[in-house]
């Protein structure tokens, strides 16, 4: 580009009053400021703009067409700056997620309703994946933060900040309530229909390496992609379901599931909130941490 935006705007304020001098006292800057741009600019351009006459300054044919462009860039930049103060105000925006469809329902569901009834305007997007494919969604720019199973493999690409602090437990349904009170340990526990999710979850793999440390080999009955299946395929008796205890209080309370209380629980783990380090976020995800990690 020739000129700088101001000799730009100088020109469009200078056309649209059809005199330096009008142009100068809307500006705020003196005549000779006014008359010394619009030469600079001529000059840049290798141009003449304006011809003077009887009646005033008009607009040469040249300078009637680069007034279409420039009112078309000016309008833009407003508009550019009225977004850019909108979103600074979050009257506008999008948020842009990554979790599983657990930490979703179970975890921050909550959260993401706060979030929508004080800022209403802006957009909630959420992607739901596995712990692993939501930092490479992160990784790959396509969400700002993500919440993930803990614990993760160190990365120095990534802040991790704990958020909340859960444990796993078994559950049976009314078919095996019976069975229950005999079942003390890891080994005994082995030996009936086991319920577990896919091994591309990050819970799954940090519990079959649980087990290996014990010497004992996890042999499911069924692998499910979501926590609600193996909720619902154990209510109805298909066996012992690895779950999340704080995910499944509600039917633990009603009777339609029991937990199996055994000599050694499984390790505690956390929900965590990630990010990329040296990354800028919007405000807009900003607020949101804000209103996670205050609770």
């Amino acid at each position: 580009m020739a000129a700088n935006l101001e000799l730009y705007r100088i020109f469009y304020s200078v056309a649209r009053a059809g005199s330096m001098t009008r142009a100068s006292r809307e500006l705020y800057i003196s005549q000779p400021a006014v008359t010394q741009s619009i030469k600079q600019l001529e000059k840049e351009l290798g141009g003449r703009l304006f011809v003077r006459g009887s009646r005033g300054i008009t607009l040469t044919q040249e300078g009637e067409l680069l007034l279409k462009y420039v009112e078309r860039a000016l309008e833009q930049l407003n508009s550019g700056e009225k977004r850019f103060s909108e979103m600074l105000n979050l009257d506008r925006g999008q948020i842009n997620i990554g979790a599983s469809d657990s930490i979703c329902k179970f975890y921050l569901l909550n959260f993401l309703e706060i979030f929508h009834e004080k800022y209403p305007n802006l957009e909630i997007h959420v992607t739901n994946r596995t712990s692993k494919e939501t930092i490479h969604l992160l990784k790959n720019g396509d969400v700002e933060i993500g919440f993930v199973n803990l614990p993760i493999d160190d990365d120095p690409q990534l802040t991790v900040i704990p958020c909340m602090t859960i444990n796993d437990c078994f559950v049976a349904g009314p078919r095996y309530f019976d069975e229950i009170p005999r079942i003390k340990s890891l080994e005994d526990l082995s030996h009936y229909p086991l319920l577990l999710l896919e091994k591309a979850s990050n819970t799954r793999r940090r519990l079959d390496e649980y087990f290996k440390s014990k010497n004992i080999l996890l042999k499911p009955a069924i692998e499910l992609g979501s926590l609600d299946l193996l909720i619902e395929f154990s209510r109805i008796g298909l066996g012992f379901a690895c779950v999340t205890e704080q995910f499944v209080a509600e039917e633990l309370e009603c009777g339609a599931l029991r937990k199996v209380e055994l000599a050694e629980e499984l390790p505690r783990r956390s929900i965590g909130l990630v990010r990329m380090n040296g990354v800028p976020i919007s405000l807009a995800a900003e607020r949101f941490m804000g209103i996670v990690l205050q609770r």
